[in-house]
């Protein structure tokens, strides 16, 4: 059975874990500050023309870590730069920007993203929003709530995300309002949304939807994402049991739940889930296997299962 979408659903699932975007500065960007602007250091001024030549490489393995050193820095003359890369062929690339863009808090940057929400083509349009919602201005709030009702699934999906990380408690109902979407990535965004407005009211859906959700993936993705609020056993062990479920999709996805967990009473149960038979579910069990231990063997069984028997698994 092939598995649809395996690259999106990866994607998708990856903003459930850790290492979410530091969130903009409060007050005024370095742009507006020009006293400390002209104090800076000549190792970062150095450090900022290194960042931008990268960014201008056109190679997405140089440019893509640029990007997030620029945001990271919160560096504003950066922006031109990240300006021109909105237009990239590059989907990974012009995202990137957009949340940088986003994430330095620039007013130059911001009005660069609300003017490409704007935008005729729709993946401009996801993007644009995506960096919106990151950098979490009240001001893109009015724009992310007209984009959850967008035309285009994947531009709804980035709306609904944005507001949950912005969370604004006035857009609470838009969020939990994509749990009922017709499209599945746009209800996986609506969970992750809702976990990240830490509003209480959150977790009496995310449960619900972890029951009811006619798709497994959503239902997997709820489960965990309950499970890490909440540390629900029974969450847990739906995921657990997934891992030998009949449908691949199940069994592949829980895999990578359990990975994002990051909880060590999953080793056994992942190693075991490198006997099947399906590539894709063999992928994931070691890539889950890798975050949680820190070791890498790869899909193969034996070498986990001597790595175990050494006592290693445990620790």
């Amino acid at each position: 059975m092939k598995l649809p979408n395996a690259a999106l659903v990866l994607a998708l699932l990856a903003a459930a874990g850790c290492g979410k975007p530091l969130p903009p500065g409060e007050g005024e960007s370095e742009a507006n500050q020009p006293e400390a602007a002209s104090k800076g250091t000549v190792a970062s001024r150095f450090i900022s023309q290194k960042i931008l030549r990268d960014m201008d490489s056109g190679n997405p393995e140089v440019v893509l870590p640029a990007i997030e050193a620029a945001a990271a820095s919160k560096d504003a003359s950066a922006v031109p730069m990240l300006k021109s890369l909105l237009g990239s062929w590059d989907m990974s690339i012009r995202f990137k920007a957009a949340s940088a863009l986003g994430r330095i808090g620039d007013s130059a940057g911001f009005e660069a993203l609300i003017a490409l929400a704007r935008d005729k083509d729709q993946y401009m349009r996801e993007a644009a929003i995506f960096g919106l919602g990151e950098s979490k201005n009240p001001k893109a709030i009015p724009v992310l709530r007209r984009a959850a009702a967008d035309h285009a699934s994947n531009v709804r999906k980035a709306a609904i995300y944005g507001l949950g990380i912005c969370a604004d408690a006035e857009s609470f109902e838009v969020v939990a309002s994509g749990l009922r979407d017709e499209d599945m990535y746009v209800r996986h965004a609506a969970v992750l949304g809702l976990a990240e407005s830490k509003d209480p009211r959150a977790v009496p859906l995310i449960e619900k939807t972890w029951k009811n959700d006619r798709d497994v993936q959503v239902n997997l993705l709820a489960a965990q994402v309950l499970f890490r609020i909440t540390a629900r056993k029974d969450a847990w062990d739906y995921m657990l049991a997934m891992l030998k479920s009949e449908n691949p999709v199940a069994r592949f996805t829980s895999a990578n739940m359990l990975g994002i967990c990051r909880d060590k009473a999953a080793i056994e149960p992942l190693v075991e889930a490198l006997k099947d038979e399906e590539g894709n579910v063999l992928i994931s069990a070691a890539t889950a296997l890798q975050k949680i231990t820190g070791m890498n063997f790869g899909p193969v069984y034996k070498s986990w299962k001597d790595w175990i028997s050494a006592g290693a698994g445990g620790k």
